[in-house]
């Protein structure tokens, strides 16, 4: 396990054992491309590091974008994900959170839908 005094995390936070870790929040932004997606997320303070799988996937079911954190230090993550594929506009999306601990038997899922209002090639100004 990670020394999280290292990182200047306030001692006073309780944190939780495995069992008891999942989201406390779990945002989402296309970015002005369409291509992309800034999520944010919160667990819950933990005191061993878990994995978080991301996935999103378009109405038919196929994936068009993961993502793996494994034993992030911090519960507090940003990323940016890329959609893969064309989408037309107005696609509705399905992302599937996931937070877990291989060695062990418990896991927390958090699923949000979305519809994410991806431009037309028109519609994307090349030259910002």
């Amino acid at each position: 396990m990670i020394s999280m005094a290292f990182f200047n995390i306030d001692p006073s936070i309780k944190r939780y054992p495995p069992e008891k870790v999942s989201f406390r929040s779990l945002d989402c932004t296309l970015l002005e491309d369409g291509k992309k997606v800034h999520i944010k997320l919160e667990l819950t303070p933990f005191q061993e590091s878990p994995y978080i799988e991301i996935s999103i996937y378009d109405a038919e079911e196929n994936e068009v974008s993961s993502a793996t954190i494994v034993e992030p230090v911090f519960w507090k993550q940003e990323l940016t994900m890329h959609i893969r594929g064309n989408l037309p506009a107005g696609s509705q999306l399905r992302m599937i959170a996931k937070v877990y601990y291989p060695e062990k038997d418990y896991s927390s899922r958090k699923t949000k839908k979305l519809t994410i209002p991806i431009p037309s090639a028109g519609e994307i100004d090349e030259e910002k």
